[in-house]
């Protein structure tokens, strides 16, 4: 989904497979940053007094 194509100017033009995200440092960011999302989410939506205490119908993405 976030495949782009990058390219390399060498003595002649190459074209490579790129994620559009950045590089590793970034990508893991993101991650991080969809973790903390979705555990305020099942925080927010968790009650903590019910004994069959389970996910919540709809989850965002992880």
């Amino acid at each position: 989904m976030h495949l782009t194509v990058g390219i390399f100017w060498d003595e002649l033009r190459h074209r490579y497979a790129r994620c559009e995200l950045g590089d590793s440092a970034a990508r893991l960011a993101r991650l991080k940053t969809q973790i903390v999302e979705s555990e305020s989410y099942v925080n927010a939506h968790a009650d903590i007094d019910d004994v069959t205490l389970g996910p919540p119908p709809i989850m965002p993405p992880r």
